[in-house]
């Protein structure tokens, strides 16, 4: 795996249909919360973000052999979206996280609607120490399958993104679908970077789909101060648009313009 990584320019990022499925900030805690604190936070969100399911974590207790194991269902909070159904707000004991899904409005719009919730959360519940403070953002690239002869053309997927799986061709024909996460540390931003790639059913028809996800999370020295959060968060997203388009080829960009 491997790709040139030089700072992207102003043009590179503006694509007019960008590929944005998904875009998220979160705040962990250090501290998990209580139940009575995330009831408060439903309560104060409830009247922008109506519909409402609860999240909970599944337990099982293995038995003496013989007895059948016992499952259990713990809840742990609630997933919140908004009327129009583009945003959403997850609340548990452990963090708080507010998402956007697509059409992605653009950072400026995305960040203060961020900054807003956890504006609200923090009036609400009082000063809670975050341990990681993240941004994810999940795409989708769609690619149109070729035709030629009355047959379809295989996609080289190396031909669109710069990681990609490789092994020895007398093992294994061209590869049509793969699953990847690279995890590795960036010094410059002081983050985890967690990158996925795996190819999807297709969501258009005719095409291949490829989902390439970018995390990256603060978990050393995180700011507390909403100044120094946001600040961090800038850091983040232009972290976050050097590793997108690094990890493109041109015939990719294409797609977005």
């Amino acid at each position: 795996m491997g790709a040139r990584m030089d700072s992207p320019t102003e043009s590179e990022l503006s694509f007019s249909r960008p590929p944005i499925v998904e875009a998220v900030v979160e705040r962990r805690f250090a501290t998990s919360i209580g139940m009575d604190v995330v009831e408060s936070l439903r309560r104060q969100f409830e009247p922008g973000y109506p519909a409402i399911s609860q999240l909970a974590e599944m337990s099982v207790t293995v038995n003496p052999i013989g007895a059948q194991p016992q499952v259990s269902h713990n809840m742990t909070g609630y997933r919140l979206t908004d009327r129009n159904a583009s945003a959403v707000i997850l609340i548990s004991t452990n963090g708080i996280v507010f998402s956007r899904l697509a059409p992605y409005p653009g950072w400026r719009e995305f960040s203060e609607g961020a900054a807003a919730v956890f504006q609200t959360a923090r009036e609400t519940m009082k000063y809670s120490t975050l341990s990681r403070i993240g941004v994810r953002y999940i795409n989708r690239i769609d690619i149109p399958v070729r035709i030629a002869d009355a047959k379809v053309v295989p996609i080289q997927l190396e031909d669109y993104l710069l990681i990609y799986p490789t092994f020895p061709a007398s093992v294994l024909p061209p590869a049509q679908g793969y699953t990847m996460q690279c995890i590795t540390f960036l010094p410059n931003i002081e983050c985890r970077a967690t990158i996925g790639v795996a190819t999807v059913p297709p969501a258009v028809p005719h095409h291949l789909s490829i989902v390439f996800d970018i995390d990256l999370g603060r978990e050393v020295q995180v700011p507390q101060r909403e100044d120094e959060i946001s600040e961090v968060l800038d850091m983040i997203r232009s972290e976050k648009n050097r590793i997108f388009v690094s990890c493109l080829t041109d015939k990719a960009k294409e797609l977005f313009q």
